[in-house]
C-alpha cells in the first residue's frame, strides 16, 4: 500500500469509515483487509482497512495507525439480515415492498398525503450473500456462518403470539435452525459470521473450512 492514508472499518455504531494516516515503515505490510490498531478517541480498537486513498479530508485532524496486526487472527461480526423469517411473513416488513415504501414516501410527503418523518440514521439490511461478499472484498475469509433469532412475529403491525410463547417459538426454530433445516437456517434476525484475515503468504487450505458440527450454507 504505498498511498500515505487508509480507510478504516472500526466497530462503532457509525456507518462510515475514519482516515488514518500509514507511517511510511508500514505501508510495505498494509493492505485492504489488514486489521489495524488505530487510536479512537481516549482508546485504541481494532480496525479492517477498507481501501488506501491518497489525500486525507480537508480540515480533518488525522491521526496515526498505531501498528498491523499479525496476520491469521480471526473476527466475529454480525449484520441484520434482510431476508428475516418475521419479515417474510408480514406483508407490511416484506423487504421487496420495503423498498418501494422507501421510494414512495418522498413523493407522498411531498404531496401532503404523509407527515414528513424526523430524521433518524438509515439502518442497512444485507443478504447473506451480501455480507459474504463485503468481506471477501475487505480480505477476510468466512470460515463459518449461521443466523440467530426469530420474531418477534406480526402480521400488519398485530402480534398474534404472547411474549411466552413467541420465545418458546424462536427456542424451536433456532433448534431447527441450528441443526440446518432448509430456510430456517438462513432467516434468522442476525447473521453472524467466524472470518479470519487472509495472509497472501499462508495457502488457504490451512485455515479451517468448519468450525462448528453443522456449517450454516448461504
Amino acid at each position: 500500500m504505498s498511498f500515505p492514508f487508509c480507510n478504516v472499518a472500526l466497530p462503532v455504531p457509525l456507518r462510515t469509515t475514519f482516515t488514518y494516516a500509514v507511517p511510511e515503515a508500514l505501508r510495505e505490510s498494509l493492505h485492504a483487509g489488514s486489521r489495524v490498531l488505530v487510536p479512537f478517541r481516549k482508546k485504541l480498537l481494532v480496525g479492517v482497512v477498507v481501501e488506501s486513498v491518497k489525500n486525507a479530508p480537508e480540515g480533518t485532524h488525522i491521526r496515526e495507525i498505531t501498528r498491523v496486526l499479525q496476520p491469521g487472527g480471526y473476527l466475529i461480526v454480525n449484520a441484520d439480515n434482510r431476508w428475516r423469517l418475521n419479515h417474510l411473513l408480514d406483508p407490511r416488513c416484506f423487504p421487496a415492498f420495503i423498498t418501494v415504501r422507501r421510494k414512495m414516501r418522498p413523493v407522498l410527503e411531498r404531496s401532503g398525503l404523509l407527515r414528513p418523518k424526523p430524521h433518524k440514521p438509515r439502518l442497512y439490511r444485507y443478504s447473506l450473500r451480501e455480507f459474504d461478499s463485503l468481506l471477501s472484498g475487505v480480505g477476510l475469509k468466512k470460515l463459518e456462518g449461521r443466523t440467530m433469532g426469530f420474531g418477534p412475529f406480526s402480521f400488519f403491525s398485530y402480534k398474534p403470539l404472547s411474549e411466552s410463547f413467541g420465545i418458546k417459538v424462536h427456542c424451536k426454530l433456532q433448534s431447527l435452525a441450528d441443526r440446518g433445516f432448509p430456510v430456517l437456517r438462513s432467516t434468522g434476525t442476525q447473521y453472524l459470521v467466524l472470518a479470519a484475515k487472509l495472509d497472501p503468504n499462508r495457502d488457504e487450505r490451512d485455515f479451517p473450512h468448519q468450525v462448528a458440527q453443522q456449517p450454516i450454507q448461504s
